[in-house]
């Protein structure tokens, strides 16, 4: 996780193996996780093959609709200043879950 200076944490989450040529990274970052991560979550990274795809606001943790026992939330695109901030960063991926552990400051 990142941690802005606003105290917004940011979940960097790998999507490379759901994300397929022609789908919109908004719909591969947005469901179909193992876990739920904190409510302190506010923005995800969406990362496939080490490179930031897209950045997201996340809300409202549900349930997937087309796999019951994974998560899902609604995701709006970030601010603007955010998405440029981050846009052609690079990030390795680590974690069982497709996200890292570090926290940057």
């Amino acid at each position: 996780m990142i941690k802005e200076k606003t105290g917004k944490q940011i979940l960097l989450l790998n999507i490379s193996n759901n994300y397929r040529k022609g789908m919109s990274v908004k719909q591969a970052v947005s469901r179909a996780w193992k876990g739920k991560p904190s409510q302190d979550v506010e923005y995800v990274l969406a990362i496939a093959d080490s490179e930031v795809k897209g950045m997201f606001q996340m809300s409202n943790w549900h349930k997937d609709y087309k796999a019951p026992e994974r998560w899902a939330f609604d995701a709006k695109e970030a601010p603007k200043e955010l998405d440029k901030k981050y846009k052609n960063e690079r990030f390795r991926m680590y974690g069982p879950m497709g996200y890292t552990s570090l926290i940057y400051t």
